[in-house]
């Protein structure tokens, strides 16, 4: 018992000498900033995130305006995000890809993981717009070439729903995503994006695109796309010789994005079989990488995800949690043998039934 005090004690100490350290230093940050005529932000618990700094020791105040977007005093836009701060500003994140690929798929995943790191996010979707134009449950034929005016009026609107995007970031002040959800599949269309985009400064258009050659999962995809509002009380079986028509039409002239589109600056992430395997080209900063780690660990399989107690250690029957110092207590190292020996029978049996 006397051991156990002496060691909360010195840990206080030690606890409470970081503390004056880290407000020393603090203190004379603040000196600093206001012998340099700036304040420095400050990362708060609750409310509304801080404004990003930019590097806490900037020598110089300015205002920047990037196409209507508010900036901070220092130039810099206040940020949502994970640990508080980023460099970039405005996001587009285009989705390429034919038919049945998980496009929207991967949009609903990524709307979810970035609401949830703190971003601001929306999608936009061509196949929505078309619909609310009154052009729901079009036939294959709408999708081929051969029709000028439809090719005119698809044009119109992927045009139509880009712009809608590119207006929605422009009016967010903060880092943002909006999520342009189209096939997008020529390098034409590609082009065309990134071009709008430089002459909309602090948007950056970063392509996502979606590759499945996988058999059993296009099956899957082919009946889901059958339920949407294009084939409402339709045959299935004509509806699904209907869609596979569109995906041909769309394969004639499908273009899969290579590295020295835009003069090589093009930005992307490939995705083969949703997660399968992952390729990432010209992609870089912080909201970027987020965003980029997330689209490199997903997966459409069932998996098992295990949620369990630690086992029963000396320090928590003292009183004292949070920590892993001691040894596990007998009933502890019992339930540890027996959570190891059902973890080795439960994967047996997801081996066996082809879940991983």
């Amino acid at each position: 018992e006397i051991n156990r005090l002496a060691v909360l004690q010195l840990e206080r100490k030690l606890s409470e000498e970081r503390r004056l350290t880290a407000e020393r230093k603090l203190s004379e940050e603040l000196i600093f900033c206001e012998e340099e005529g700036f304040r420095p932000s400050r990362q708060i618990t609750g409310g509304s995130p801080p404004a990003s700094p930019g590097g806490v020791f900037a020598r110089h105040r300015h205002r920047v305006d990037h196409g209507g977007l508010a900036t901070g005093e220092m130039g810099m836009n206040r940020v949502y995000g994970l640990g508080g701060y980023s460099q970039s500003s405005r996001v587009l994140l285009c989705m390429v890809g034919l038919p049945a690929r998980g496009k929207s798929y991967i949009t609903k995943m990524l709307i979810r993981y970035l609401t949830w790191s703190g971003f601001p996010v929306k999608a936009f979707n061509a196949g929505n717009v078309r619909r609310q134009e009154g052009m729901a449950g079009a036939s294959a034929s709408f999708f081929k070439d051969g029709d000028a005016e439809a090719s005119k009026k698809r044009e119109a609107i992927a045009d139509c729903c880009m712009a809608e995007a590119i207006d929605w970031l422009r009016n967010q002040k903060d880092v943002c995503v909006a999520i342009f959800d189209a096939t997008n599949t020529t390098t034409k269309r590609r082009l065309r994006i990134i071009e709008l985009c430089r002459q909309r400064h602090g948007i950056t258009p970063v392509f996502v695109e979606s590759i499945c050659d996988n058999a059993e999962i296009l099956e899957r995809n082919y009946a889901l796309k059958l339920g949407n509002d294009d084939y409402q009380g339709m045959d299935p079986v004509k509806a699904r010789a209907d869609f596979l028509e569109r995906v041909q039409a769309y394969e004639k002239r499908y273009e899969t994005i290579m590295d020295d589109e835009a003069g090589g600056e093009i930005c992307y992430v490939k995705l083969f079989n949703v997660g399968q395997k992952v390729e990432m080209h010209r992609c870089s900063g912080y909201l970027m990488s987020q965003i980029g780690f997330f689209l490199s660990n997903i997966h459409i399989g069932p998996r098992c995800i295990w949620l369990t107690r630690h086992a029963e250690s000396e320090d928590q029957i003292s009183g004292i949690l949070g920590s892993h110092r001691k040894e596990l207590t007998k009933n502890g190292r019992q339930y540890a043998r027996a959570l190891a020996s059902f973890l080795r029978k439960a994967r047996r049996e997801m081996d066996e039934s082809g879940v991983r």
